[in-house]
């Protein structure tokens, strides 16, 4: 596990290594395992996204392939629905796969377009799982408020015009009573299916991931987590 610190504010990002299963769920893939995991999309959807129009480069960093991917780099954000979360400071993920970007700069802006966080984080050199802890310095986020993310690949040194752009979106909503009502006893994949359950995608990314960190081999976790990439749309990176 290797940790690094960048600022504008403290950035924590992990890098983690959960070789048992593909990150990115596989466009041709047929889920085989039965699991009582069902992730309930919210009727929220989102703006369009006008991210296109990055250029070919040589290195192919500049290419566009979707709103949450290029430089073969995701942003484990929805594509087609709004993305929930009972988090103060939320937790997101980016997969990287054999990439030749560096850095990424991280901006997070409210509804009206003010920057409440934003900051470079380095990336590390092998594939993976990097998870990006937004510091508690940042403001919180505000119940029943929509907020934009966006990553920028550094295909240069420095942010470029034409870099591309990795937009998700993000609206922090009220404890649904389903999930207030917890069992203390249960455990972090029992949690993560409630929180599915009420469609709050950034809890339960978090906790298929705590549980697949400790349990590689957790197959109810493994085809959950599939799952949720597949109805999230994000496809395996070409």
């Amino acid at each position: 596990m290797i940790t690094r610190l960048t600022s504008l504010f403290l950035i924590s990002s992990v890098f983690l290594t959960i070789p048992s299963r593909p990150i990115l769920a596989n466009s041709t893939t047929q889920l085989n395992r039965a699991t009582t995991f069902q992730f309930n999309p919210p009727d929220d959807g989102i703006p369009n996204n006008t991210t296109g129009g990055a250029s070919r480069d040589l290195l192919g960093c500049r290419q566009q392939e979707s709103a949450t991917q290029a430089a073969n780099i995701a942003l484990l954000a929805p594509s087609s629905f709004m993305g929930l979360t009972v988090a103060e400071h939320p937790d997101f993920f980016l997969y990287a796969e054999q990439t030749l970007v560096k850095q990424v700069f991280v901006n997070i802006q409210d509804e009206h377009g003010e920057t409440i966080y934003q900051g470079y984080q380095a990336l590390p050199l092998d594939t993976g799982l990097i998870k990006i802890e937004v510091p508690v310095e940042a403001p919180s986020l505000v119940q029943e408020s929509t907020y934009r993310i966006a990553v920028v690949p550094l295909c240069e040194e420095s942010l470029q015009p034409d870099d591309p752009v990795l937009v998700g979106y993000i609206k922090r909503v009220t404890l649904p009573e389903s999930v207030a009502a917890l069992n203390s006893t249960a455990s972090t994949f029992e949690n993560a299916e409630l929180y599915a359950a009420s469609g709050l995608w950034y809890d339960t990314l978090m906790l298929l991931e705590q549980t697949l960190r400790n349990e590689p081999n957790h197959l109810d976790a493994n085809a959950a987590w599939e799952t949720l990439m597949t109805i999230g749309g994000l496809i395996t990176l070409e």
